[in-house]
């Protein structure tokens, strides 16, 4: 009992870092424990460790494996069309969850080098933009992740993130910062790809909390991007900044990057409520990583969301809007200066674009560890 009551105290304590201000006074009810209990309450990183150990337990028998597969297709509605091998070939369902689209399943735009694509099979959340010219410096800057539910951008990216210069009065003139959020949900194709032709120069990995990022929680909580797991990619493109965020979230503990096996999510989470120390992993690498659009990075385990930010002129504008269902490699930004061209759409057969740059890079880097 006693137990209990430090337990109650301690979340009624910490909920006061989120509970509205009103005439004054702090507003503590229902809806404020409930959503400290949510937060902290409950220990989601040991909860997705074991589901990890569970989901990449061997299925050894073909009718074991269909029967699961097909429960799991029917919760969450997984599109078998577009697999490339038949149920019975996917030995987990870790590996049933990376399953690869057949050839032509998608296509990648191609209409021009200022075009961007969306990096997975996801559902838009949010657009947004702000001018340089309006922030002075990024502890300043807050984002939406939905409309009206902010948080902090230079909490989210870490302190001068690589290839972001915000005082530059010239490039502040005409430049625009932008961003969306891309949801994939447990159904999804779980591999996510190079949205842009840009260059990768530094990579932060954030351990952190996996709460759930269901859009229930993303619209009630503040911050939630920052307060979880992430591994974010700086660089830039050809009109400035790029980055490129995977959060990962409840039973998606694991974020893998293909050419950086230095990357190791969910870790320390063997026992209930455990936490990590370090706060920041940082990789600055010692040459470019050059990717092209719908080049493989790398992929969750189940659904979770994708955040990407850059920089770009004026007359770039997002061809998706909040609720929007997009592909890999579908466009979300255009340039409206230049024409549309939809038959320059290019089908995915074989290998993606720059796939077998992946393994190159990788050999690279190692080498240059040595």
């Amino acid at each position: 009992l006693g137990l209990v009551c430090l337990v109650l105290v301690g979340l009624r304590r910490k909920t006061s870092e989120i509970v509205e201000e009103e005439g004054g006074r702090n507003k503590r009810n229902y809806e404020n424990l409930k959503m400290g209990l949510i937060i902290w309450g409950i220990p989601y990183r040991w909860m997705s460790h074991v589901w990890g150990k569970l989901t990449n337990i061997d299925l050894k028998f073909d009718l074991i494996k269909k029967s699961m597969y097909n429960i799991w297709t029917s919760l969450y509605d997984c599109n078998l069309d577009e697999m490339k091998y038949p149920l019975e070939s996917y030995k987990s369902l870790a590996d049933f969850f990376l399953r690869p689209l057949k050839d032509g399943a998608r296509q990648i735009d191609s209409r021009s080098p200022d075009t961007i694509v969306s990096p997975c099979d996801a559902v838009v959340l949010h657009t947004g933009s702000t001018k340089l010219s309006s922030i002075k410096n990024l502890s300043a800057v807050a984002v939406e992740q939905v409309k009206g539910v902010s948080y902090s951008l230079e909490e989210f990216l870490g302190e001068e993130p690589d290839g972001l210069q915000i005082a530059t009065p010239l490039q502040q003139n005409d430049k625009m910062l932008e961003y969306i959020v891309l949801y994939l949900a447990p159904g999804d194709y779980h591999h996510f790809h190079s949205p842009a032709d840009w260059e990768i120069t530094q990579r932060r990995h954030f351990p952190g909390a996996l709460i759930p990022v269901r859009p229930w929680a993303v619209e009630r909580i503040p911050g939630l991007y920052c307060r979880n797991e992430r591994v974010v990619l700086n660089g830039k493109w050809k009109h400035g900044y790029f980055g490129f965020v995977a959060v990962g979230a409840l039973n998606v503990g694991s974020i893998k990057i293909l050419f950086d096996e230095q990357v190791q999510t969910n870790q320390d989470s063997s026992l209930p409520y455990s936490s990590t120390v370090v706060k920041c992993f940082e990789r600055n690498y010692p040459f470019n990583l050059s990717m092209v659009r719908g080049q493989p990075v790398g992929s969750f385990r189940l659904g979770s969301t994708i955040v990407l930010l850059f920089e770009s002129p004026r007359n770039f504008q997002f061809a998706v809007k909040a609720g929007d269902t997009v592909k890999v490699g579908q466009t979300i930004l255009r340039n409206l200066s230049l024409p549309i061209h939809a038959s320059l759409s290019a089908p995915v057969n074989g290998q993606w674009p720059g796939e077998a740059a992946n393994a190159e890079i990788l050999e690279n880097l190692d080498n240059l560890a040595l």
